[in-house]
């Protein structure tokens, strides 16, 4: 899979790759089949399309699929950003990248940072929390602030 005459031959990781490979962050040739739900690979860029559901990822250079979008989510760009729902059941993304329902206007799922609120509509967390439940209800606090009394309630840290 090494190109060898672009490797030190007492190399133990490539530098470039034959056209059928990509180079992985640990130095080693890999084959377009080895990313997961690529729908369309450039050793060049990487995955450039992922199959429905996933995202890519920079986990490697280059991309590869393995990030997986939210539920009713085809399309997206992270797993809170929906760029296209599932329109077969009904669901279009609105322009915060939720899946909405076309009957009721009910997210499925709010992005990092929102939450559903009683009229179904994703809606802020407070300032400093990253994930809630509610508008008082955080779970995971921004990595600048904490919950000390554990209440729910995220304030900067000293």
């Amino acid at each position: 899979m090494c190109i060898r005459d672009r490797c030190s031959p007492t190399a133990a990781t490539c530098t470039k790759c034959k056209a059928e490979y990509f180079l992985a962050s640990d130095g080693t040739c890999k084959s377009p089949t080895a990313t997961k739900k690529c729908m369309a690979f450039s050793t060049n860029t990487g995955c450039a399309l992922c199959d429905d559901g996933h995202f890519p990822t920079n986990s490697e250079v280059p991309y590869v699929c393995d990030g997986n979008c939210g539920k009713e989510c085809l399309q997206c760009t992270s797993s809170t950003v929906c760029k296209k729902c599932n329109e077969a059941k009904g669901f279009t993304a609105n322009d915060d990248g939720d899946c909405i329902h076309s009957t009721g206007g009910t997210p499925v799922n709010c992005r990092n940072g929102t939450y559903r609120n009683d009229q179904n509509r994703c809606a802020d967390c407070e300032e400093g929390c990253s994930v809630c439940t509610g508008a008082s209800k955080c779970t995971t606090c921004q990595d600048d602030y904490t919950d000390t009394s554990n209440t729910g309630t995220c304030t900067l840290k000293p």
